[in-house]
């Protein structure tokens, strides 16, 4: 134990070193660097998940009481439609997440700034269409009685709404920025403190007797404003940064599209199979079989969100390493996160496994029971979920975005299938063993031949060139 202490003390302290040493003076160097930045990103991401769980229950009384069951169903109605925004910008943002850190890691400084300049504009001109449609919805829902509440009111609500929707593409294009430059912290902590904004001026207006409009402004501008002041302080301290039109290029712009259409094609398919199993639930045996899987599944995602604290720090991680020629640091770090992912993952999830019927009682008193069968399925899909996170990272930051986007399409495409096969002869009750085996068969087993490459040992003579995928 002594000797683990001793060696967490010295990573720590090269960790504190690096910054004393000049960015890319060395590969040991860079290496120090990128795990200070994972660790930074990971722990500031677990600290902005805690003030945020604690905002939205704090914000539920909250906004009860000043809107009302109808009001309050209509606001959470329109805050779900904001994580349609993920698929809004084309997938540009994710495109342009490994460009920058191939610059970042080159110093090409006015790189970055084309393809900065190359994303905003595109986001900006969906912009522009987005707020042009948010004087028609408030047209168009102001002409209508909406359950008893003032229409205008509700329609100020609702165009409030499609302006936000519309200006967070721009303006919440910063994350990506600051992901890129393996800044993830500095995201982490401007929402940590956009969400207690949130909740200070949601009071003030709930206190002050607001509208339906007012509360919507409330909770939605603040955001706005802490992307904008995000962008004010990137520019403050990068004082090369700069968008303008002469820095646009028509080709990097035509490339960035290319490539996002990609990640969008994966994010579709990945929300697709996501929510595949609702769909076939409530298709083939009715709505009222969702609710007990879908609570069950809800208890596991909950290592899904550890898992995705640890693990999405790695995608700009790998880029960057991919752009300096580290690919040993790369082998090196799919190992250890595969690792991690199956350390982490398998006690958690069976541990949840074990205590899922306890759960049950105690949240749902006797309204929703579970078997063994269904419980370790669930636990073992969400084993292989998180290796699979693990592997997208990996897959993301080295750019080898079609094999991505083949491997979910296969996965999809014979998930449909059988799941329907299995609901109907057997019910839920097998449909996370099913979705496990699934996932090895798709998924694994083809990344095991794809990435052997990467996780093999180099060579002697080629300590920094080896192919990494």
């Amino acid at each position: 134990m002594t000797a683990s202490l001793r060696g967490i003390w010295r990573r720590l302290h090269a960790w504190n070193e690096r910054r004393r040493v000049p960015d890319g003076s060395c590969s040991t160097a860079r290496s120090d660097q990128r795990y200070f930045r994972i660790l930074l990103t990971a722990l500031s991401a677990a600290g902005a998940k805690v003030v945020s769980v604690a905002v939205q229950l704090a914000m539920v009384p909250l906004m009860l009481s000043a809107l009302g069951d109808y009001s309050y169903g209509l606001w959470l109605t329109l805050q779900s439609l904001i994580g349609f925004s993920a698929f809004a910008d084309l997938g540009i943002g994710n495109g342009a997440m490994n460009a920058i850190s191939a610059a970042q890691a080159r110093g090409d400084h006015e790189r970055i700034n084309r393809i900065v300049t190359s994303a905003v504009t595109m986001l900006t001109a969906m912009a522009v269409v987005g707020v042009a449609v948010a004087p028609v919805a408030h047209s168009w829902v102001s002409q209508r009685h909406v359950g008893g509440v003032h229409a205008p009111d509700i329609a100020t609500g609702v165009a409030i709404f499609a302006a936000y929707f519309a200006l967070a593409l721009p303006l919440g294009f910063i994350e990506r920025v600051n992901s890129a430059f393996q800044e993830g912290a500095v995201t982490n902590v401007a929402r940590s403190g956009v969400a207690i904004a949130v909740l200070i001026i949601t009071w003030c207006v709930a206190r002050a007797g607001g509208s339906f409009g007012a509360i919507c402004f409330a909770t939605l501008v603040p955001q706005l404003i802490g992307w904008l002041a995000v962008w004010l302080v990137e520019f403050r301290r990068r004082h090369w940064l700069s968008i303008g039109w002469q820095l646009f290029d028509w080709g990097l712009a035509r490339s960035l599209l290319g490539v996002g259409v990609l990640f969008l094609g994966i994010q579709v398919l990945s929300a697709f199979n996501w929510s595949m199993d609702n769909l076939l639930i409530s298709g083939l045996l009715g709505p009222e079989q969702v609710t007990p899987y879908g609570v069950q599944v809800r208890v596991f995602s909950l290592v899904g969100t550890i898992a995705s604290m640890l693990l999405t720090p790695l995608w700009p991680a790998y880029a960057d390493a991919v752009a300096h020629g580290d690919h040993a640091w790369i082998r090196s770090t799919l190992r250890r996160s595969l690792i991690g992912a199956v350390a982490v993952s398998v006690p958690l999830a069976f541990g949840a496994a074990a205590a899922l019927p306890f759960l049950l009682r105690v949240w749902t008193g006797d309204a929703i029971r579970t078997t063994p069968v269904l419980a370790y399925g669930l636990a073992c899909l969400t084993v292989c979920q998180t290796i699979c996170a693990a592997l997208a990272m990996f897959w993301n930051g080295t750019s080898a975005i079609r094999v991505q986007f083949f491997i979910g399409l296969a996965l999809v495409l014979l998930s449909l299938p059988l799941k329907v096969l299995v609901l109907r002869t057997h019910g839920i009750e097998w449909l996370g063993f099913l979705s496990s085996a699934l996932i090895v068969v798709t998924v694994l087993l083809p990344a095991f031949f794809v990435v052997r490459g990467a996780l093999a040992s180099p060579r002697p003579d080629e300590p920094h060139s080896a192919t990494v995928f």
